[in-house]
C-alpha cells in the first residue's frame, strides 16, 4: 500500500490574499504603536495619581545576607515600603539592592498582608545561595533559563 493511501488525499492548496493580511498587520501595528506611545506618555500629574507610593520603611532591616559582599561587592541594601495611597496601609516590605551605575533589583520581598500581592515572596539569602551556586557549578557566560525578575536578580548576583 502506497503512502497516499494510508495518509490520505493531500490537502488542497491554500490561496493567499496578501492584500487584506497586508492591511490587517499594517493596522494592529498601528495601533500598537498608538497604545505604546499612550503608554509612555505618563505626565507628573498621572505618577502622583497611582495607588502606591514608595517610602523609606520606618523599622530597620536585617543585616546583608551573608556572601553579599564577595557576590557584589558595590551593592548597598535599601528597605522600602509600598504604602496604599489612599488609606496609608503598608501593603508590603521590599529590600533593594543598588548599584551605582544601575537601575535596582528587589532582593527581598514581603508581603503585609494576609496574601502575596504582586510579587511572590522573596527570601534575599535564598537568593545569595542561588547565585553562589551559580558561580560554583557553572562556566562563566552559561545560560540560565529564569523568569525575567529572578534572572535580573541572578544577573545582579551572579553577573
Amino acid at each position: 500500500m502506497s503512502a497516499a493511501g494510508i495518509l490520505g488525499p493531500a490537502p488542497p492548496t491554500a490561496t493567499r490574499r496578501p492584500g487584506p493580511v497586508r492591511a490587517a498587520g499594517a493596522a494592529l501595528l498601528v495601533v500598537g504603536a498608538g497604545l505604546a506611545a499612550f503608554g509612555l506618555a505618563l505626565t507628573p500629574e498621572q505618577v502622583d495619581e497611582l495607588p502606591f507610593v514608595e517610602r523609606p520603611a520606618a523599622e530597620p532591616g536585617e543585616p546583608a545576607p551573608e556572601g553579599l559582599g564577595e557576590l557584589v561587592p558595590d551593592a548597598r541594601l535599601e528597605r522600602v515600603e509600598l504604602v496604599a495611597r489612599p488609606t496609608g496601609v503598608v501593603v508590603a516590605t521590599a529590600t533593594l539592592l543598588r548599584r551605582d551605575a544601575a537601575a535596582p533589583v528587589v532582593l527581598g520581598w514581603r508581603s503585609g498582608l494576609a496574601e502575596p500581592l504582586l510579587l511572590p515572596e522573596i527570601d534575599p539569602s535564598e537568593e545569595i545561595r542561588l547565585a553562589r551556586a551559580l558561580r560554583r557549578h557553572l562556566p562563566p557566560g552559561a545560560p540560565v533559563l529564569a523568569l525575567p525578575e529572578r534572572s535580573r536578580r541572578l544577573v545582579a548576583l551572579a553577573g
